[in-house]
């Protein structure tokens, strides 16, 4: 390749570089850049399970303080296996979209988790917040919400803790 073309196509590559760079540090890419201020929120969710629908609904306590519903896709259940290191309890994952109903508006969420198929047993779950289908002051929010719950003996009822960013 001559030389004045092998430099051509690294300063093409440069440029492209800085472009893509300034886009993300300008929010040019959806979710690529937090906007504008960002708030940290905590606190806990209690809610009850109905595995026949895939719902659970409950409250919510502390900075995000209503009632909530999840719902779940049923075609995202799936065990987690594995031939080396298998859970130590029946253990599934999931996906599904989480609302919390506030006086000030109603935050929806799109969620990632994994549970413990036991009584008394673990999960965890993150989401990302769904600005464009929540409404009130979280109309446009950004952010994400990370929660760590446990259930009761019978498997059906949860008590999650929550944190995370909502920003505005």
């Amino acid at each position: 390749m001559p030389k004045r073309v092998a430099s051509r196509l690294l300063g093409l590559a440069l440029t492209l570089g800085t472009v893509a760079a300034g886009a993300v540090v300008a929010g040019a890419i959806p979710g690529a850049a937090a906007s504008g201020k960002c708030v940290t929120v905590a606190g806990t969710v209690v809610s009850t399970a109905d595995f026949g629908t895939f719902t659970t609904r409950g409250t919510s306590s502390g900075a995000l303080e209503g009632t909530t519903f999840f719902q779940g896709d049923p075609s995202s259940l799936t065990p987690v296996t594995a031939y080396t290191s298998p859970p130590l309890n029946p253990t599934d994952h999931y996906t599904g979209d989480f609302t919390v109903t506030t006086k000030k508006g109603v935050l929806k969420s799109r969620s990632v988790g994994v549970f413990e198929l036991v009584g008394n047993g673990l999960g965890t779950q993150f989401d990302r917040i769904l600005g464009d289908q929540s409404t009130g002051k979280f109309a446009g929010a950004t952010g994400q919400l990370y929660f760590n719950f446990q259930s009761d003996s019978t498997g059906t009822k949860f008590t999650s803790t929550y944190t995370g960013q909502v920003c505005s």
